[in-house]
């Protein structure tokens, strides 16, 4: 076994994503494997179609609303 230092471990450290940015990449994947359609996006992510709106608003998403 080898030994590691303090700055390679660091460096193995996988990125933090906020939970807001984590939420907004999964949206903007779902919304785009369906072809821009909310009303199935909405449906697979288990919200409203209103909500997704709020949230395509919320997130600056606005060539998709």
């Amino acid at each position: 076994r080898s030994e590691t230092s303090p700055s390679e471990k660091k460096e193995r450290r996988p990125t933090l994503l906020a939970l807001h940015e984590i939420e907004r990449a999964h949206i903007l994947e779902t919304l785009s494997s369906f072809n821009d359609n909310r009303t199935r996006t909405a449906k697979v992510l288990g919200i409203s179609v209103r909500t997704l709106r709020n949230k395509l608003k919320e997130y600056s998403v606005t060539d998709r609303l």
